[in-house]
C-alpha cells in the first residue's frame, strides 16, 4: 500500500489521495498535476479482525468489553498484571 501513485505517462509523483471524491468507486479518472494527462487512479481498501477474550472482574462481574467502554459502568479500567479485578475496582 502507498500514500503516492507515479502518473504512468510522465512519472511525476501524485500525492493527497484520499483528497479525490471516491464515494463508493474503487477507480477514479484524473489528471496528473504535472503533464495534464488523464489516467485511471485506482484504490484498493484492505479490512483485518481482530479477537481478544473476554474476562470477568472479579469485583463487579463486568466483562473487560464493559470496563474498556467505560459508558457509566462502575468500572472502566483494566486488568493489573495477573489480576482478576480491574484497576478502578481494586482502586
Amino acid at each position: 500500500m502507498s500514500d503516492h501513485v507515479n502518473c504512468p505517462d510522465c512519472g511525476a509523483k501524485q500525492t493527497d489521495l484520499d483528497d479525490h471524491e471516491w464515494g463508493t468507486q474503487e477507480e477514479l479518472t484524473v489528471s496528473c498535476g504535472e503533464c495534464g494527462r488523464d489516467y485511471l487512479l485506482s484504490r484498493q481498501v484492505s479490512v483485518s479482525y481482530g479477537a481478544a477474550s473476554l474476562r470477568a472482574c472479579s469485583a463487579c462481574g463486568h466483562s473487560m468489553s464493559r470496563h474498556a467502554g467505560g459508558e457509566g459502568d462502575r468500572c472502566a479500567g483494566e486488568f493489573p498484571s495477573g489480576g482478576t479485578a480491574c484497576k478502578v475496582c481494586v482502586g
